[in-house]
């Protein structure tokens, strides 16, 4: 199966598995920046995952067609990463009892990251060439990109995800270690859990993109962006963020 085919199912399968606790958790609470993030990213997966089919599915098109239905993808594929990273930060901001002093470094650290990530996704897409291939039935692949731009792409990804851990566990140390409430448990339920596996997928594309041939390069980023929907839009997740 196709990798768009099969994110895309785990997308919807994972929406409808976990609308019940949406409407339960999610609905009834007042408006925030934490609430918005979580519908914007939650229901763009859907979205997400059409632009995944669009490139994926057709046949025959030419270089000119698939070149643009890639760009779409791939500029839809960063934007949830970012969205990703803002509920990232956001819950480690809550979690330090919104601490004013770590919201501006964290600021500064966000911008940072995503300024780099975005300036080396920009010269990843310029190196992406199609060809039109004689035969009908073949899809859109890229015959060219630059697998090391992509690399660090998904390098400054793991930075950002590397030191928002460490501060989440340097508070979590600091302010809640000898309490051991509830806080630390769904600290290590899910914070940690969800840093370690999405570091691990990270390091999966970055060691790919620097050596695998191809095609292959793009082996596990929609499974990045399936795990980012299932694992950061859980109702119960942020409804206690």
């Amino acid at each position: 199966m196709q990798k768009g085919v099969s994110a895309a199912i785990l997308v919807v399968a994972d929406f409808i598995h976990t609308f019940p606790d949406e409407v339960r958790l999610m609905w009834p609470t007042p408006r925030s920046l934490p609430k918005t993030v979580f519908f914007i990213l939650r229901y763009y997966a859907v979205v997400h995952s059409a632009f995944g089919l669009m490139y994926e599915l057709p046949r025959g098109l030419t270089a000119e067609q698939c070149r643009p239905r890639f760009i779409l993808l791939a500029v839809s594929s960063i934007l949830v990463v970012t969205l990703s990273e803002v509920i990232l930060y956001i819950r480690v901001y809550a979690f330090s009892e919104k601490n004013k002093k770590l919201l501006a470094f964290l600021v500064v650290i966000f911008v940072g990251f995503s300024s780099v990530a975005y300036y080396i996704f920009a010269r990843f897409i310029f190196s992406v060439e199609f060809v039109t291939f004689p035969l009908p039935n073949i899809a859109c692949i890229p015959m060219r990109a630059d697998g090391l731009m992509l690399g660090l792409v998904f390098s400054a990804t793991l930075g950002s995800i590397l030191v928002v851990m460490l501060i989440m566990i340097y508070i979590a140390y600091q302010e809640y270690w000898e309490a051991k409430g509830s806080l630390l448990t769904i600290f290590y339920r899910d914070g940690i859990s969800y840093f370690v596996c999405l570091s691990i997928l990270a390091s999966a594309n970055i060691a790919v993109n620097f050596a695998a041939p191809g095609g292959y390069r793009f082996l596990f980023i929609q499974y990045v962006y399936v795990f980012d929907f299932s694992s950061l839009c859980q109702p119960y997740r942020i409804d206690q963020t």
